[in-house]
């Protein structure tokens, strides 16, 4: 749809804790925090399409600040950015995360956040399927 982001980028992420070794190799400072540096890789037999990604999360509020995927040939093919940090729904976040890929060389995908609430209360008939038709 005319982003860097891929549905397998954002599915992928639902498996992170379960489907990868994690390792803290260092701390970094990123953005004026200081972070963890920490690499993953998939467990055998684990099917991903990643072939390591490393991360940096911020110590403090666990905010991630830096991304990078490579594929199974340690090829970089993305690197996400979090910015522009603000305190929104009581949480500190990037507002700005920013998708730089490796291979196209000048583009960069860029979502802004600029309202978050949690702990909204959401009517269960919302998530029906009724519902979702009625949307179209």
């Amino acid at each position: 749809m005319g982003t860097d982001i891929k549905n397998d980028d954002l599915l992928e992420n639902s498996s992170l804790i379960d489907d990868y070794n994690k390792k803290i190799v260092a701390t970094e400072e990123i953005e004026g925090y200081s972070c963890y540096k920490i690499e993953l890789t998939p467990k055998e037999n684990v099917n991903s399409i990643w072939g390591q990604i490393i991360m940096w999360i911020s110590k403090a509020d666990y905010m991630q600040m830096q991304v990078q995927y490579y594929d199974e040939d340690n090829e970089l093919i993305n690197t996400f950015y979090g910015k522009s940090v603000k305190l929104m729904g009581g949480l500190k976040i990037p507002t700005e995360n920013i998708i730089v890929p490796a291979n196209k060389k000048g583009n960069k995908t860029k979502i802004v956040t600029t309202k978050r609430q949690l702990n909204i209360e959401v009517n269960d008939n919302i998530f029906t399927t009724q519902y979702m038709k009625r949307l179209n």
